[in-house]
């Protein structure tokens, strides 16, 4: 029967430690698998490189916003002095920790779970629609509780507590101090 092996990382080509391919073509296997030793050997640090280019793309993303704002200078900053220099700053530290990611070893990326992601946008999401008629402390106690829900390590009276901390927080920073106009309790009370 023919086939590719891979070999576990580091291992000594163990055959005990072999996982056989579903490939029957030994050709394609070897290129495969020298393909992506290649790519590993290129990117040593996978989650750092693409948190790298997460921070770059954010930083075009406020430089183009901010370029429609008048830039002024650094004694009278216009509105789109911030964004812009925020946008340089993030390129800034994206290709620094992309170029790091290509020199140090890290381990490589976890499998993509759509469960905490959906509950975590959707709890955000009702969040914003619910906050006016329910009130700060209601809506932010719900949006905690529900988004630590899409934790494996979800623990009700952890995240309640949370909650009420984090409602008090953004009723004093929010409401009294930047005296936003959203009401702290429900409607009919």
């Amino acid at each position: 029967m023919r086939g590719c092996y891979s070999y576990a990382r580091g291992a000594d080509r163990d055959p005990a430690k072999t996982v056989r391919s579903a490939s029957d073509d030994d050709g394609a296997c070897r290129r495969d698998r020298v393909n992506a030793e290649k790519t590993m050997a290129f990117i040593r640090h996978p989650k750092d490189f693409f948190a790298g280019l997460l921070f770059i793309s954010f930083g075009i993303a406020a430089i183009v916003v901010g370029s429609n704002y008048t830039l002024g200078t650094a004694a009278r900053m216009g509105p789109g002095y911030f964004p812009r220099i925020l946008g340089i700053l993030l390129i800034g530290l994206g290709s620094a920790l992309s170029l790091r990611a290509l020199r140090l070893n890290g381990p490589p990326l976890p499998g993509w779970k759509w469960r905490p992601v959906v509950i975590v946008l959707c709890s955000v999401a009702l969040f914003g629609m619910i906050v006016n008629y329910a009130g700060v402390v209601a809506s932010t106690i719900f949006l905690i509780v529900a988004s630590s829900a899409a934790s494996h390590e979800f623990r009700f009276r952890e995240s309640l507590v949370a909650g009420v901390v984090l409602a008090a927080l953004a009723v004093g920073v929010f409401v009294v101090g930047l005296k936003l106009q959203l009401p702290i309790w429900p409607a009919g009370l």
